[in-house]
Protein backbone atom coordinates (compact mmCIF):
# COMPACT_ATOMS: atom_id res chain seq x y z
CA UNK A 1 0.00 0.00 0.00
CA UNK A 2 1.54 3.38 -1.11
CA UNK A 3 1.64 6.58 0.85
CA UNK A 4 -1.03 8.11 -1.59
CA UNK A 5 -3.60 5.45 -0.82
CA UNK A 6 -3.16 5.44 2.90
CA UNK A 7 -3.68 9.81 2.91
CA UNK A 8 -6.82 9.02 0.46
CA UNK A 9 -8.40 6.18 2.88
CA UNK A 10 -7.59 8.34 5.96
CA UNK A 11 -9.15 11.57 3.96
CA UNK A 12 -12.48 9.18 3.35
CA UNK A 13 -12.19 7.87 6.72
CA UNK A 14 -12.01 12.22 8.11
CA UNK A 15 -14.69 13.07 5.77
CA UNK A 16 -17.03 10.29 6.53
CA UNK A 17 -16.81 11.55 10.20
CA UNK A 18 -17.24 15.13 9.84
CA UNK A 19 -20.66 16.12 9.83
CA UNK A 20 -21.70 19.29 7.74
CA UNK A 21 -21.61 21.48 10.20
CA UNK A 22 -17.86 20.68 10.68
CA UNK A 23 -17.45 21.23 7.22
CA UNK A 24 -19.14 24.28 6.94
CA UNK A 25 -16.91 25.83 10.26
CA UNK A 26 -13.91 24.59 8.86
CA UNK A 27 -14.84 26.80 5.19
CA UNK A 28 -15.09 29.52 7.43
CA UNK A 29 -11.93 28.87 9.27
CA UNK A 30 -10.00 28.61 6.33
CA UNK A 31 -11.91 31.82 4.18
CA UNK A 32 -11.19 33.73 7.60
CA UNK A 33 -7.42 32.83 7.56
CA UNK A 34 -6.88 33.63 3.94
CA UNK A 35 -8.14 36.63 4.28
CA UNK A 36 -6.81 37.65 7.15
CA UNK A 37 -3.36 36.90 5.51
CA UNK A 38 -4.03 38.78 2.62
CA UNK A 39 -4.57 41.97 4.95
CA UNK A 40 -1.78 41.37 6.82
CA UNK A 41 0.91 41.32 3.97
CA UNK A 42 -0.19 43.17 0.71
CA UNK A 43 -2.61 45.94 2.41
CA UNK A 44 -0.10 47.33 4.32
CA UNK A 45 1.20 51.00 3.92
CA UNK A 46 4.40 52.30 2.06
CA UNK A 47 6.89 53.62 4.89
CA UNK A 48 8.39 56.55 5.04
CA UNK A 49 11.14 56.73 7.01
CA UNK A 50 13.25 54.59 8.37
CA UNK A 51 14.31 54.92 12.49
CA UNK A 52 16.99 52.91 13.89
CA UNK A 53 17.68 52.27 17.73
CA UNK A 54 20.80 51.35 19.51
CA UNK A 55 19.83 50.53 23.20
CA UNK A 56 16.56 51.76 22.84
CA UNK A 57 17.73 54.87 21.84
CA UNK A 58 16.67 56.77 18.20
CA UNK A 59 20.16 56.58 17.18
CA UNK A 60 19.38 57.62 13.45
CA UNK A 61 16.63 58.35 11.20
CA UNK A 62 16.74 58.84 7.27
CA UNK A 63 14.24 59.18 4.45
CA UNK A 64 13.24 55.52 3.07
CA UNK A 65 13.37 57.50 -0.58
CA UNK A 66 17.08 58.44 -0.42
CA UNK A 67 19.78 55.35 -1.22
CA UNK A 68 22.80 55.50 1.62
CA UNK A 69 24.73 53.23 3.09
CA UNK A 70 25.53 53.69 6.93
CA UNK A 71 27.67 52.40 9.50
CA UNK A 72 26.62 51.67 13.42
CA UNK A 73 28.79 51.17 16.02
CA UNK A 74 27.52 49.39 19.17
CA UNK A 75 29.00 48.33 22.36
CA UNK A 76 29.53 45.18 21.06
CA UNK A 77 30.09 45.50 17.40
CA UNK A 78 29.14 46.97 14.21
CA UNK A 79 26.01 47.10 11.48
CA UNK A 80 26.21 48.62 8.15
CA UNK A 81 22.84 49.44 6.81
CA UNK A 82 21.66 50.00 3.38
CA UNK A 83 18.71 51.84 2.32
CA UNK A 84 18.23 51.43 -1.72
CA UNK A 85 15.10 52.37 -4.32
CA UNK A 86 12.41 52.48 -0.79
CA UNK A 87 13.59 49.13 1.26
CA UNK A 88 16.32 48.91 4.10
CA UNK A 89 18.31 46.23 5.21
CA UNK A 90 21.41 44.74 6.79
CA UNK A 91 24.33 44.41 4.58
CA UNK A 92 26.85 43.29 6.75
CA UNK A 93 26.97 42.35 10.95
CA UNK A 94 28.99 41.80 13.55
CA UNK A 95 27.01 39.51 15.08
CA UNK A 96 26.95 35.78 15.40
CA UNK A 97 24.07 33.96 13.63
CA UNK A 98 23.88 36.88 11.44
CA UNK A 99 19.64 36.51 11.88
CA UNK A 100 19.55 40.68 10.90
CA UNK A 101 20.74 40.00 7.74
CA UNK A 102 18.78 37.32 6.53
CA UNK A 103 15.49 39.08 7.73
CA UNK A 104 15.61 40.39 4.47
CA UNK A 105 14.44 43.73 3.17
CA UNK A 106 11.68 46.06 5.22
CA UNK A 107 9.74 48.78 3.29
CA UNK A 108 6.23 49.15 4.52
CA UNK A 109 5.42 50.78 7.81
CA UNK A 110 5.85 48.84 11.39
CA UNK A 111 8.64 46.46 9.54
CA UNK A 112 11.57 45.75 11.65
CA UNK A 113 14.51 44.33 12.12
CA UNK A 114 16.47 43.36 15.06
CA UNK A 115 20.21 42.25 16.15
CA UNK A 116 19.92 41.57 19.78
CA UNK A 117 23.61 40.92 20.07
CA UNK A 118 24.51 44.12 19.01
CA UNK A 119 21.06 45.50 20.52
CA UNK A 120 19.86 47.76 17.45
CA UNK A 121 15.86 47.72 16.37
CA UNK A 122 15.23 49.10 12.61
CA UNK A 123 11.94 50.37 11.69
CA UNK A 124 9.85 51.70 9.56
CA UNK A 125 7.53 54.32 10.15
CA UNK A 126 5.13 55.88 8.02
CA UNK A 127 2.00 57.93 8.15
CA UNK A 128 -0.78 57.11 10.23
CA UNK A 129 -3.90 56.37 8.00
CA UNK A 130 -7.18 56.52 10.04
CA UNK A 131 -9.88 57.30 7.39
CA UNK A 132 -11.22 53.65 7.75
CA UNK A 133 -12.44 54.92 11.41
CA UNK A 134 -16.20 55.85 11.50
CA UNK A 135 -16.05 57.59 14.83
CA UNK A 136 -13.92 58.07 17.99
CA UNK A 137 -14.79 57.50 21.44
CA UNK A 138 -13.64 58.91 24.61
Amino acid sequence: MSIFSKIRSFYRSLLAFLTVADKVLILVLLTAGIIGFILLFFVQTPGETVQVFVNNKLAYQYDLNQNKTFLISTATGFMKIRIENGKARVKESSCPAKLCIKMGKIAKQNQYIVCVPNRVFIRIQGEEKTDWIDAVTK
